[in-house]
């Protein structure tokens, strides 16, 4: 896990569920929501209707271009001693 939040700041998390998946060099490869299963605070579908971080995965593995490299996750704030919290964009 990540006590320090160090992983946090170098994929620059700011909210959760938000998921961010690093190359073996280090680099962020992908970096954003899960997939569309909370669309906005205090909504959630049953299913969800984009797989964000399936795809980037997918993408990865086939050595092929992440397209959606960032997508923006609307649920909690994550908590950073470097950064203040600033609530997500509804």
């Amino acid at each position: 896990l990540d006590p320090q939040r160090q992983l946090v700041r170098k994929a620059g998390a700011t909210v959760t569920p938000e998921a961010a998946v690093f190359r073996p060099d280090g680099a962020l490869a992908y970096g954003g929501r899960i997939d569309d299963r909370f669309p906005e605070i205090g909504i959630s579908r049953d299913q969800p209707r984009t797989t964000e971080l399936r795809d980037a995965l997918d993408a990865i593995l086939a050595g092929k271009p992440v397209h959606a490299f960032v997508v923006s996750a609307r649920l909690f704030v994550v908590h950073r001693h470097d950064k203040p919290a600033i609530a997500p964009a509804h």
